[in-house]
């Protein structure tokens, strides 16, 4: 009803749009079936007038892939998500944000020696883009995993790689120190800068 009824109502359009978001839809399961359930509903909509082309919706389908540790899956919709928005002429921000969480994640959780520092530095440029232009928490909230990927990958790091990882954190905190005070005081923001402290910390 909802999509049907999105393109001439506004109401409908945001309820639409409150109806595909992931980090609602999570919490009506049970987490014993969380994981089907979500995915199980997402198929069941996307094809929808108002979802089949929708970066966002892909981008939540993505998400929600993410989350649930299906990487490849997640690759696959997160590159929709990009193609419908280009096609669109869409700004990217909110995918590229999701893109770089998704990035450290799966290299974190497949503990790839192959090619970890490569997706490092792809999601360090999403990263080190949005502090500089984004004014709220989101960027920060994903540059707090790179303590966390720092931790999985130290026994494999080379000196360099240490030195690189720590220059991406000090870039961090040098951008939260001239952060407004209030901005400084938001609790993403505080876990960040505990993360980047974490990573100096441990680092030659």
């Amino acid at each position: 009803a909802a999509d049907v009824n999105a393109r001439n109502d506004e109401y409908y359009f945001g309820l639409l749009r409150d109806l595909t978001r992931f980090s609602g839809l999570q919490h009506l399961f049970p987490e014993k079936v969380r994981r089907t359930a979500c995915i199980r509903y997402y198929e069941s909509i996307k094809s929808l007038q108002h979802t089949r082309q929708h970066p966002l919706f892909w981008l939540q389908y993505a998400v929600a892939c993410t989350v649930f540790e299906e990487f490849d899956r997640a690759k696959k919709y997160f590159d929709t998500a990009y193609a419908f928005a280009e096609a669109k002429d869409f700004h990217t921000f909110q995918i590229d944000n999701h893109y770089a969480r998704f990035l450290l994640m799966r290299a974190i959780r497949s503990k790839d020696p192959g090619n970890f520092m490569g997706s490092f530095r792809e999601a360090r440029k999403f990263i080190f883009e949005q502090i500089e232009t984004e004014r709220r928490h989101y960027p920060f909230r994903v540059a707090t995993i790179i303590a966390e990927f720092y931790d999985t990958f130290a026994g494999l790091l080379s000196e360099a790689g240490k030195q690189e990882i720590a220059a991406a954190a000090r870039h961090v905190l040098n951008r939260i120190a001239v952060l407004p005070d209030e901005r400084q005081e938001q609790r993403y923001v505080i876990d960040c800068r505990k993360a980047m402290q974490h990573v100096l910390d441990l680092s030659p």
